[in-house]
């Protein structure tokens, strides 16, 4: 029945009962980083997805560098506090990245005159 539920829930309503399930400190978290991404990109189009990103991380936030090809996270637990500005300028950037137009290869085949 609950695997029923969460099919026709969309992606957005799948996140908020991700985050607001718990009942301890995770929810606090995970709503205040949601808040985050959120004032950076007030309409974002929410997604649960693996994706490897390919952003800059001078803080450090990401537990695995970019040698972790199939996803990159962000490990934090009850004692820690959340570096917003840290977390903020890495949703700026995966903003920027998001929305950078994918470049093309130029054919190197010469029209016929």
């Amino acid at each position: 029945m609950m695997r029923m539920v969460l099919m026709t829930m969309n992606a957005s309503e799948r996140i908020t009962k991700y985050i607001t399930e718990p009942s301890d400190w995770r929810a606090k978290v995970l709503t205040q980083a949601r808040a985050v991404v959120r004032t950076v990109a007030p309409n974002p189009v929410e997604e649960s997805k693996w994706k490897t990103a390919a952003l800059p991380d001078p803080r450090g936030l990401f537990n695995a560098g970019l040698e972790a090809k199939a996803s990159r996270a962000i490990d934090i637990y009850e004692s820690d506090r959340v570096d917003v500005k840290a977390l903020t300028n890495l949703v700026r950037a995966a903003v920027v990245h998001n929305h950078v137009e994918p470049t093309t290869k130029r054919s190197t085949k010469r029209k016929a005159r």
